[in-house]
């Protein structure tokens, strides 16, 4: 019972106390909150399209570069397993 009443007084003298709270420079934090906020919406916007711009460029230098290196293969395909039938066989071989 005696804790009840502590606990009373307690309460009656937070309850009669001034609120003070500090709110000095409340506002000019939720103004920085909200410009931070809009800054990095705005690099999100703009990093997508310089990532997509970067994709398509590495594809197309990737399409030249291979382009110019395809002439350097020889010109003649290589023989295929499939047309070894073809082929007549070689004098003295044991194929007929």
């Amino acid at each position: 019972m005696n804790t009840n009443r502590e606990l009373d007084q307690q309460l009656h003298r937070l309850r009669q106390q001034p609120l003070t709270l500090a709110l000095d420079g409340v506002e000019e934090r939720v103004w920085q909150q909200i410009a931070g906020r809009e800054n990095r919406i705005q690099r999100a916007g703009v990093g997508l399209p310089f990532l997509l711009a970067s994709v398509v460029a590495a594809f197309v230098w990737g399409i030249f570069s291979g382009g110019l290196a395809a002439p350097a293969r020889s010109v003649s395909p290589p023989l295929l397993v499939e047309e070894m039938d073809v082929l007549p066989p070689e004098p003295g071989s044991l194929l007929p």
